[in-house]
Parts: C-alpha cells; sequence; structure tokens
C-alpha cells in the first residue's frame, strides 16, 4: 500500500487556487440563499405561503423610525391644519383700518423676509390680496401720509379729551357734546 502523504500531495492546490475557491463558494452560497428567500417569498406553487424576505435587524429598526418620523409628520400637519380652520375666521381688517405700523411690517415681511402672503395675512387679519398689494405698490409717501393722519388723529383726540376733563371740573357732567 503506498504511503497516503505521498499520494495527496500531488493534488493539493496553491493558496491563490484556494482563496478563489473560496470566493466562488462564498458567492454561490449567497446567490443560493437569495434564490431560495425569493422562492419563499413569491412561492413556487399557488398553495405555497408566502413570507416576505429575511431583513436585518438593523433595516427593520431604520424602517420602525422611518414609519414612525412619517406618522409624527403627519400628525404635525394635521394640528398646523387644524390650527389654521380656528385662526382663519376672523373680520379681516380694511387698508383704511391698519396703522402705519402695521403697513411697514407688513411689506418687511413680504419684500425683505419673502414669508408666504397667507402666513402675513393671517398674522396682521387682513386679505390675501391687500397683503400682495401692499408689498407691491404701498411707497414712503403712503407711509408717511399714514403716519401723519394717525399723528393728527390722536392730538384731535387729545384735544377732545382735554376738553371733557375740563367740562368735567367746571359743571360736574357734560350737558352736550355737540
Amino acid at each position: 500500500m503506498p504511503d497516503s502523504a505521498t499520494n495527496i500531495e500531488q493534488y493539493r492546490l496553491p493558496i491563490e487556487a484556494l482563496e478563489e475557491l473560496g470566493q466562488n463558494v462564498t458567492r454561490l452560497r449567497d446567490q443560493a440563499d437569495e434564490r431560495a428567500s425569493l422562492i419563499d417569498y413569491q412561492g413556487d406553487a399557488a398553495d405555497a405561503p408566502r413570507q416576505p424576505p429575511k431583513r436585518s435587524q438593523r433595516e427593520l429598526k431604520e424602517q420602525s423610525k422611518l414609519r414612525i418620523v412619517k406618522h409624527l409628520a403627519k400628525e404635525e400637519a394635521h394640528i398646523e391644519r387644524y390650527e389654521r380652520q380656528l385662526s382663519g375666521k376672523y373680520q379681516k381688517r380694511r387698508y383704511n383700518e391698519l396703522t402705519a405700523a402695521d403697513i411697514t411690517a407688513i411689506q418687511h415681511a413680504v419684500l425683505i423676509q419673502h414669508r408666504f402672503h397667507r402666513d402675513i395675512a393671517e398674522q396682521y387679519q387682513v386679505s390675501v390680496g391687500l397683503v400682495g398689494r401692499i408689498g407691491r405698490k404701498v411707497g414712503t409717501e403712503h407711509i408717511e401720509f399714514k403716519i401723519q393722519k394717525e399723528e393728527k388723529a390722536s392730538d384731535d383726540h387729545r384735544r377732545v379729551r382735554a376738553v371733557c376733563f375740563e367740562l368735567l371740573e367746571r359743571h360736574g357732567a357734560i350737558q352736550s357734546v355737540a
């Protein structure tokens, strides 16, 4: 009987060939696993139960986190819509009811901050169209005129108040305003 050690040595593969063979075997095993999971998922017969392919724990955690984030985003959007519906019912003010400070703030929000007209309209309780007109057309002369008008109105209010207090001090009661 011949020596077994001498017979095996002539058939032994070099290290490079062993590594290549190992890589091929690993690749074939991966392909077989993928094919088996695909057959499990799709089913090879009409009555075979279909199972989803197995996923790693990391993929499952990422999907769970993604599902939670989407759910939270939907809830936030729902809350925002609800708040807008609640705040959407207001009587809109006209241009002549706005103060000079309101007009300059609306202009700043439109021209400098580039905010949405709808948001600005809700904040200042005016129509969206009025916000657009103020952003487009209102210049410094309109604002200066508004300021002068407000100052004149406040002066008139101070005068009327002073006269009313004077009449109250003299007579104790005001008989007529006119």
